[in-house]
């Protein structure tokens, strides 16, 4: 049984189980009934050295084994746009507690890192991001007993939304046109929609973005 560094209180019970005993005379009738709460067998509990799972273990006298450290930090948000900011949760459990983090990203393919924080107790860390493209952000724990685990996140940072439409005039005859000055001109367009993501809508049509289509 895996118990979390952050529980802080285990009720007796949480591992027994009630047994009820029937005891018969000679003749085989029922003399009384006894109800009897039972610790489950071969229960063995996990958690952080230090934990309270621990001293509960300890004093119910159950077997308790240490689980390794967990990095479990993770991204405020994977994909963000220019100019946003981008946020790492810093998030650890078993091991040895306290923990410290340290946190450091590149941008895709480059060998550099550029380091956030190192060694921190904080809970998080925000950085900007200056240009758009795939970032390795990487993430590092250490616990009491000097145990470190590294965990790689990986963040897209997307180009703003721009809309470059434009209207682009053809010879047709249609009886639908817009005057500009003396001239008329035949009611026709291109929309292409760069940057951003999922669809725009565009008066009472629906576009994908990266695309060019016609009005």
């Amino acid at each position: 049984m895996y118990i979390l560094s952050s529980v802080t209180s285990i009720d007796d019970e949480a591992f027994t189980y009630t047994q009820c005993s029937d005891f018969y005379d000679d003749d085989g009738q029922l003399m009384y009934s006894e109800i009897l709460e039972q610790m489950i067998d071969d229960l063995t509990i996990w958690g952080s050295k230090g934990s309270y799972a621990q001293t509960y273990a300890k004093s119910h006298k159950v077997p308790f084994k240490v689980m390794p450290l967990q990095n479990n930090s993770y991204l405020a948000n994977e994909n963000i746009t220019l100019g946003k900011k981008a946020g790492v949760v810093f998030c650890a459990d078993s091991g040895t507690a306290p923990y410290k983090y340290s946190a450091a990203y590149k941008k895709r393919f480059d060998t550099n890192w550029t380091t956030l924080v190192a060694n921190t107790t904080d809970r998080s860390v925000y950085f900007v991001p200056q240009t758009a493209g795939v970032y390795d952000v990487r993430v590092t724990v250490k616990d009491d007993a000097g145990t470190v685990v590294r965990k790689n996140l990986s963040l897209t940072v997307l180009q703003p939304l721009k809309n470059n439409s434009e209207i682009v005039p053809e010879c047709r005859t249609s009886q639908s046109f817009w005057r500009i000055g003396k001239k008329r001109l035949h009611h026709s367009g291109t929309v292409l929609i760069i940057g951003g993501e999922g669809l725009l809508v565009y008066g009472s049509k629906t576009y994908s973005t990266l695309s060019k289509s016609k009005l």
